[in-house]
């Protein structure tokens, strides 16, 4: 029972993050399939695709602080791809 224009922001967010792909499905509303290999898609791996959905060229001033948080991100991406909860998504 989730809001109808929730489920639509979230496949525009899945399809523009290329987790998910759009087909048409004869003229009646779209279908939605996967848009890679599922054996690829683990909890981490789909957060990471949408975390970089956008723009990366926001201009920042390079710093000591921001070299800092740099690299306390990769951390967290690096423990989290290695944790036993990030499974795929099809063992869900």
């Amino acid at each position: 029972e989730i809001p109808i224009r929730l489920v639509r922001q979230i496949l525009f967010e899945l399809v523009g993050a290329g987790v998910l792909s759009e087909a048409q499905n004869g003229g009646r509303a779209p279908v939605y399939q996967p848009g890679r290999d599922i054996n690829d898609m683990s909890i981490q791996k789909v957060l990471t695709d949408l975390e970089r959905r956008g723009t990366s060229s926001v201009p920042v001033l390079a710093s000591d602080e921001l070299e800092r948080l740099k690299a306390s991100l990769e951390g967290f991406h690096a423990t989290l791809q290695s944790s036993k909860d990030n499974i795929l998504l099809k063992d869900l």
